[in-house]
């Protein structure tokens, strides 16, 4: 099995700054839905000094599709937020910030490639509240092949099975941001990073 691209960290000025504004204005009803992918409006984050600006580096503010607040809650297993990749009709990078309590080094982002080849009846296919399709992927058969900390922003493949790994005792929000079109890829490759297998893999 060919191992495609995962993630990268790559430098957005000022978002430990962003990371401390984000926590103070989502209201807090937020950290207390289960784990998950939860929609923030764009009005509260043009609000954070400087953010629209940084993020506009790597892709059109109006070509935005999605702003959200991935939230892990203590010790989460793989039954409340199991392996899965992002089935959306988006592109399939994302950009990730760190919000809160990201820097434990016991919490981090896992990639997966399955064992075998897997038949399409033992992929389990649904959506998050917002509609969101995504494939779940049997831990049993999947193995781990590459893992990031959110110590600093990434650019991360969605399509990738993938999830979250938090068994501390503490709350852990990251942003998410997805855009209609293409342009993280694009960013990669102005920048020198290979995008073939990005694109294997879309």
């Amino acid at each position: 099995m060919i191992k495609t691209f995962t993630y990268t960290h790559v430098d957005v000025p000022g978002y430990q700054d962003f990371a401390k504004s984000i926590y103070n204005r989502v209201p807090k009803s937020f950290y207390n839905q289960k784990h998950g992918f939860w929609m923030l409006p764009q009005e509260l984050l043009v609000a954070v000094p400087g953010f629209k600006q940084a993020i506009e580096k790597f892709g059109k503010w109006e070509n935005l599709e999605q702003i959200a607040l991935i939230v892990n809650h203590p010790n989460r297993t793989l039954d409340e937020f199991p392996i899965h990749t992002d089935l959306a009709n988006l592109a399939p990078l994302a950009l990730n910030l760190p919000v809160h309590n990201c820097h434990d080094p016991n919490i981090y982002t896992a990639f997966y490639q399955p064992i075998r080849e897997l038949a399409k009846d033992e992929i389990n296919f649904g959506s998050t509240t917002d509609a969101k399709l995504y494939a779940v992927y049997p831990e049993q058969l999947m193995q781990e092949v590459d893992r990031y900390y959110l110590t600093k922003p990434v650019i991360m493949n969605t399509l990738h099975p993938h999830t979250v790994i938090n068994p501390t005792q503490q709350l852990r929000l990251a942003l998410t941001i997805r855009w209609v079109d293409d342009c993280l890829q694009e960013w990669l490759a102005n920048n020198n990073f290979e995008i073939d297998k990005i694109k294997q893999h879309k």
